[in-house]
């Protein structure tokens, strides 16, 4: 394998890099744990791996009782005593305050499937944030509204109060994605269309092999969570065109991204904007470094200029400028996005996002190869 020298600022120089080599094709496919992953275990192989960075943050009790708690509403329960099936549900009566309240209702089903009862309140469950304590209280312990809770609703709460303990000392799947998704986002660019499958540049190959390794540790703890496969990707006409415009379709998907982000950011802020406004500037450009250092590594691999891409981020720069100075086109915007809450679609005229799409014209640039051989 060759050996790259990278500087983070630039990349200075190749040894023995084969000039038609562009990167690594990535695809995975990933499934839940049965065992639940422990945070600390997590945390330890990220740091043997060298990737603490995208270590998540320690389990939240608050999110551990709510992923306990979602098992008990699943599915229907048959009663022995009677030809009847039981529908669980929870009902949210206050997610936000301190205690967390929810209440069980239970509604019989017939063998044809259709509730045969008005669904009647039988359990309810309180969460307390400081004392991160589960409680629950079935039947009429819960109040003069609630009816006699049976065994197997009993039997429910206590596996989800069981579950809870075990919980806090995970991560859920949502902090795994999470940390897989920032971690391929730094390594490469997905493939248009295949959220799985994703391109990955020589020059950032090192952060694809700590990944591959992420994935043996986890597959060792647990069989094929992680299902991997790496291709070597050549410099041919057409894989150069495919990678070019994989990788300029997401730079312009992230532009839109920031840019809908940072609009949200100004119209949500209540009092003066002007601070969320320089911040939004500040991301932007922060952001945009951390795309365009992508798209030159592209360019110096397939030796074609992204001109796309320069001119999305001068767009988005216009755009963001734009819309701090007009309170008309923020108010239109607060409309789009109350609309798209109450599901209706908003008009087309309210969409104000960068709209480029990669084109055929080619502008030739000096390749990684051509610029190694100076430098050495």
């Amino acid at each position: 394998m060759s050996t790259l020298y990278w500087n983070p600022a630039q990349l200075t120089g190749v040894q023995n890099e084969d000039s038609n080599y562009i990167g690594k094709r990535f695809a995975f496919a990933r499934k839940k744990s049965k065992k639940g992953i422990p945070y600390l275990h997590l945390f330890e192989i990220l740091r043997e791996v060298g990737l603490e960075e995208y270590a998540p943050q320690p389990p939240n009790a608050v999110d551990a009782f709510r992923r306990a708690c979602q098992t008990i509403s699943r599915g229907y329960i048959k009663d022995e005593d009677n030809p009847y099936k039981y529908k669980i549900d929870m009902i949210m009566i206050d997610e936000s305050d301190d205690p967390i309240l929810r209440n069980i209702q239970l509604t019989e089903i017939d063998q044809d499937e259709k509730a045969t009862s008005e669904g009647k309140l039988v359990a309810r469950l309180e969460f307390h944030r400081d004392t991160e304590r589960f409680i629950s209280y079935c039947g009429y312990s819960a109040g003069y509204a609630y009816e006699n809770c049976p065994n197997f609703v009993v039997n429910k709460i206590n596996e989800a109060r069981m579950q809870y303990q075990k919980e806090k000392e995970l991560i859920s799947d949502t902090q795994l994605h999470t940390i897989i998704q920032k971690i391929l986002y730094s390594a490469g660019n997905p493939v248009n269309g295949i959220s799985s499958t994703w391109n990955i540049p020589a020059t950032r190959e090192y952060i694809l092999e700590k990944l591959v390794s992420l994935s043996e540790k986890l597959n060792e703890y647990e069989n094929d969570i992680f299902i991997i496969d790496t291709l070597p990707v050549v410099k041919t006409e057409d894989t150069v065109s495919k990678v070019k415009n994989d990788a300029i379709t997401f730079a312009i998907n992230q532009f839109n991204l920031i840019l809908e982000q940072s609009k949200d950011r100004i119209t949500n802020a209540n009092a003066d904007n002007k601070l969320v406004s320089e911040r939004s500037f500040e991301e932007v450009r922060q952001e945009g470094e951390k795309i365009m250092s992508l798209i030159e590594e592209y360019e110096s691999l397939l030796g074609e200029a992204f001109d796309e891409v320069r001119q999305a981020k001068e767009v988005v720069e216009r755009k963001l400028k734009d819309f701090v100075s007009s309170p008309e086109q923020q108010s239109q915007h607060k409309i789009k996005k109350a609309n798209k809450r109450r599901n209706i679609k908003g008009k087309e005229d309210l969409q104000v996002l960068v709209d480029i799409k990669p084109t055929t014209t080619r502008r030739n640039i000096k390749s990684l190869s051509e610029k190694a051989a100076v430098s050495l």
